[in-house]
């Protein structure tokens, strides 16, 4: 179970790694003149956010 975990964050890390060498740059215009994240929004992140790290163990408890 700690090794789906390990291999999670793993994965996570190396995709923002990847974005960050492939995307940088100043904004555009669009991007700079956008509206900030509505708090709604916010929350629905954050929530899959943990639901993605701790979806390996949910997965491996139920299987048991």
């Amino acid at each position: 179970m700690i090794l789906l975990m390990i291999e999670s964050v793993a994965s996570f890390a190396w995709f923002i790694r990847w974005f960050g060498r492939v995307v940088p740059g100043k904004p555009s215009e669009a991007v700079a003149d956008a509206a900030p994240l509505p708090g709604s929004m916010r929350l629905v992140l954050i929530v899959l956010i943990v639901m993605s790290l701790i979806s390996s163990v949910i997965a491996a408890t139920w299987l048991q």
